[in-house]
């Protein structure tokens, strides 16, 4: 037989509950933040509400690639480098070059979280080089190293160096180091024929023996594979050509090379032009004889990202996506107290574009110690889920202590980014505070006549560092017996106020039906202030009857 909870989760689409019965009052909330994608409705003891989130939540972008650039100009005869950073966002997987044809590019290499190029000015006029990296967006649990292969080439031959990625990673650019007097002249650097690695081919101008290098960008951990995509091109005597491989369609251009026939310059070898391309640009210097030249495209293949991602969320009027407070009712962190309830505030975000079908535990720690986990199933794309005001049911002594929420904890649903389930901070809570209640004015005497309403007001005002709590009660003297006076009411007769804060009191005074005479009472103050748990503010009222006054009939003499 079903219960009222199961009939309850057979109407909704999703539904989020307490691993343990919470206290009455605590709110779970999820929020629509896209167009109207169905629901994810939230309920514990009892369903609060749901309601549309007030500010839109950036959903996770899908991979790609991005190239960055730096500049540098080159004096008459001279050499000099460039390096173009990625930002700190992505990661550097390739990179390239281009100058005029007259430049001749010695060096070219991963350096630190960007691109190298080393070049030499063989123009009679100075001239500007452009270096350009490659960086990778958006992919989880990816890693780039790079690997150095080297070998001696003899005056007047030719030799391949060749570097090899590590087992389990991929080969998504290279370059070459050679020597900027031109004594190395490289004629191939591109992905290697074989496996996962880079080659680059070397031809010895020199009468003594060269060291070449040959270096590979390796790429770990995101699960895909690069393919080498080749274009070539005939260069007429004495003219420029390129060749423009592209990458097919889903793939990304991580980097290119080439490999050129004698007599062909390599001048430039970069990207993008239209998105999906690798250009490489010679000048062929033979003034009679064509040469071939065969541009390389790297082009990486990434499996279908999950297209949803579970991240702790910071929305916007919230100092933290995890805030602890004394107080009900604000997302601001304040001053904590070891005597006083922590009321805990939480916000976790789907930020893919899919749906999650699948059940997820998302779940709260005190110093590495779990406090509480709650299960969510259904569909929630785009949508924020936020807790508010569940009690901490532990009490942290004196300092410093460290609050952490885990989405998705036991790793049930695949995403686009399985590194950002966590968020934590650290938050201090204080030793023992005092409320300090001080109420103005000190008694209340009001003269009215029969039948007549007035309000006076009183003000309580919180000097101490804690949250006031307090109540009023009425009582026929300062003795404080409870006892209800009916010419007498208070609005409000509970509350709170907060440290430094004052609160303000209608006191209503209700004549009617009193004789003539006066009336006496106290409005008593129950709070948690240690040293005034009980104030007395005596009240008094006098009614009087209405006094008719008849002024002299003054006649002007004519």
């Amino acid at each position: 037989m079903k219960t009222e909870e199961d009939n309850m989760k057979s109407k909704l689409y999703t539904a989020a509950v307490s691993k343990y019965v919470l206290s009455v009052g605590f709110a779970i909330i999820l929020a629509l933040t896209a167009s109207d994608q169905g629901s994810w409705t939230a309920f514990a003891d009892k369903p609060d509400h749901v309601q549309q989130a007030s500010e839109s939540v950036s959903l996770a972008a899908p991979p790609y690639t991005q190239y960055v650039y730096q500049q540098t100009t080159l004096g008459i005869g001279a050499t000099g480098a460039a390096v173009a950073t990625c930002p700190s966002s992505s990661t550097v997987v390739g990179g390239g070059y281009a100058a005029d044809s007259d430049v001749t590019f010695y060096t070219q290499y991963k350096y630190e979280n960007g691109w190298r190029g080393d070049a030499t000015n063989n123009s009679g006029i100075s001239t500007q080089i452009t270096v350009y990296a490659v960086c990778l967006h958006n992919v989880s649990g990816e890693s780039v190293t790079q690997v150095h292969g080297q070998v001696d080439v003899l005056p007047g031959t030719k030799k391949q160096a060749v570097a090899t990625c590590p087992a389990g990673s991929i080969a998504t650019g290279g370059g070459f180091h050679a020597y900027p007097d031109g004594s190395l002249r490289v004629y191939n650097s591109s992905k290697a024929d074989i496996g996962e690695g880079w080659q680059s081919w070397a031809h010895n101008l020199s009468g003594s023996t060269k060291t070449h290098h040959a270096y590979v960008t390796c790429l770990s951990g995101s699960g895909g594979t690069t393919a080498r995509i080749l274009k070539s091109v005939v260069a007429t005597p004495s003219s420029t050509a390129y060749a423009a491989p592209k990458c097919g369609s889903g793939s990304l251009v991580t980097g290119g090379g080439f490999a050129a026939q004698e007599d062909l310059l390599i001048y430039s070898t970069s990207g993008p032009y239209s998105g999906d391309e690798w250009r490489v640009y010679v000048k062929n210097t033979h003034p009679s004889e064509s040469r071939t030249l065969f541009g390389y495209a790297i082009c990486l293949s990434l499996p279908a990202q999950p297209d949803v991602n579970l991240t702790p969320y910071k929305p916007g009027s919230w100092t933290n996506p995890i805030v602890p407070s004394t107080l009900t009712g604000t997302n601001t962190v304040n001053d904590l107290y070891v005597n006083l309830d922590t009321y805990i505030d939480w916000a976790v975000v789907n930020s893919g574009p899919e749906d999650i079908l699948a059940q997820f535990d998302t779940c709260l720690y005190l110093d590495d110690v779990e406090l509480n986990c709650w299960y969510t199933n259904g569909k929630i794309a785009g949508y924020i889920a936020y807790i508010e005001d569940w009690i901490l049911d532990v009490t942290p002594s004196p300092g410093l202590h460290n609050l952490k929420i885990v989405t998705d904890v036991n790793d049930d649903i695949a995403e686009s980014d399985e590194t950002d389930n966590t968020w934590s901070a650290d938050f201090y809570w204080n030793a023992s505070p005092n409320a300090d209640i001080y109420i103005t004015p000190s008694s209340l005497t009001n003269q009215q006549i029969q039948d007549q309403v007035m309000t006076l007001i009183l003000e309580i005002r919180n000097y101490g560092s804690a949250p006031l709590n307090w109540s009023i009660y009425e009582a026929p003297t300062s003795s404080c017996f409870n006892s209800d006076i009916p010419w007498v009411s208070e609005s409000p007769d509970t509350g709170t106020t907060a440290p430094s804060s004052t609160t303000t009191i209608d006191v209503v005074f209700d004549s009617t039906g009193l004789a003539h005479g006066i009336y006496q009472g106290a409005l008593c103050f129950s709070s948690n202030d240690p040293d005034k748990p009980l104030l007395a503010i005596p009240i008094t009222l006098e009614t009087i009857e209405e006094q008719t006054i008849f002024l002299p009939l003054l006649l002007r003499p004519e």
